[in-house]
């Protein structure tokens, strides 16, 4: 779904982190700047199959692990987050692939 070259400062990478910390209670600023998160909307135009959904998840409880560590986010945290992913995820799937 995401470019090989995918860049910490991309539009992707900022969607993404804007999005999070908002739906967890952080700044709104991305309402602020793309309007109403509008999740399955704006994923319709890319055909996400169960594969897809699958690999997705895989890296994102990956990113998960990997920034628990750095960030030192308990564990009751990361199993909310955890949880997110996994029911936003199923959300996305709209193509039966």
């Amino acid at each position: 779904m995401f470019s090989a070259d995918l860049a910490a400062d991309s539009d992707a990478v900022r969607d993404m982190r804007e999005f999070l910390t908002q739906f967890f209670g952080g700044p709104a600023d991305y309402s602020a700047r793309k309007g109403h998160p509008r999740l399955r909307a704006r994923h319709m135009r890319f055909p996400i199959d169960q594969a897809a959904r699958d690999a997705w998840l895989s890296h994102a409880l990956g990113a998960l692990d990997d920034t628990r560590a750095v960030h030192e986010i308990d564990d009751a945290t990361a199993r909310e987050i955890a949880a997110y992913f996994h029911h936003a995820s199923a959300f996305m799937v709209n193509h039966s692939g």
